[in-house]
């Protein structure tokens, strides 16, 4: 059970702050702004975790309750303000990379199979419109995930990436991967696909199960509202008086470092 936690830890802060590819790209990853309103179901906490997201050019901004992440494309840095803190962070891409990559167990990055398999096709619907429903295993039978797609959103590959949480410098995960394929625009327009990258549709509904011996977990990602309406400027200023402090990830790598270092020293004592 201790392993699910882990998995629902990862999913969780996923849903926070979604990372962030290269910013070279030609074009905005978000021509037209988009704003979703997703809830995270936590079993292992008994509680939901609603997220705000704005999506607009190269920026992202996440709100949970006092916790604002802002991903800014151009500069590759992740702000994290935390007003019940009174603090904030700036962080850089490649520096949250490193450090996710100390932090987070191999095991936790199965493979999934190759591809998601169509369970439906525009037979269900969410927030009252039609939906395709796709299914796929994970790797040695770590468990499944099912995907709801909404191809009324219209994405980029890239864009997606960033939605569904699996960008740069988000580790990848077969969850992330599973997501990328079903997404993908259906047969019938591939050929489009090939002449524009935006065929992706929007993922409103992730549900994840995680099987760890006799123990399962299910995590819940859904799409409340979508509309296309922007940040308001007073929910991203920082604070005033607000102490900058290194970003949890950053600090958290640093302190298993200094863990490392210090347990052979004892160890030879």
């Amino acid at each position: 059970m201790k392993d699910c936690r882990v998995f629902a830890e990862l999913l969780f802060f996923f849903a926070i702050v979604m990372a962030i590819p290269s910013a070279t790209m030609a074009e905005p990853l978000f021509p037209q702004p988009l704003h979703i309103v997703r809830v995270v179901d936590d079993p292992v906490a008994g509680r939901s975790m609603t997220v705000e997201e704005y999506y607009a050019g190269n920026r992202v901004v996440a709100i949970s309750g006092e916790l604002v992440a802002i991903a800014d494309y151009a500069a590759e840095t992740l702000t994290r303000i935390d007003r019940a803190a009174g603090t904030f962070s700036v962080a850089r891409f490649a520096d949250l990379a490193a450090a996710r990559g100390e932090l987070v167990p191999e095991r936790s990055l199965a493979t999934a199979s190759e591809s998601s398999t169509p369970l439906a096709r525009v037979t269900a619907t969410h927030l009252g419109r039609s939906v395709e429903l796709y299914r796929a295993e994970l790797g040695d039978g770590s468990g499944s995930v099912e995907i709801a797609v909404d191809r009324s959103v219209v994405l980029s590959t890239k864009a997606l990436e960033v939605v569904g949480g699996s960008a740069w410098p988000a580790m990848p995960t077969a969850q992330g991967r599973a997501v990328l394929s079903a997404t993908a625009p259906p047969s019938e327009l591939r050929g489009i696909s090939s002449q524009s990258d935006r065929a992706h549709g929007l993922p409103v509904l992730v549900r994840t199960t995680f099987r760890m011996g006799g123990d399962s977990l299910t995590v819940e990602n859904r799409v409340e509202s979508i509309d296309s309406s922007t940040v308001p400027p007073e929910l991203i200023a920082i604070p005033l008086g607000a102490s900058e402090v290194p970003h949890p990830d950053v600090e958290a790598a640093r302190r298993l470092r200094d863990l490392e270092i210090v347990a052979p020293t004892s160890d030879s004592r």
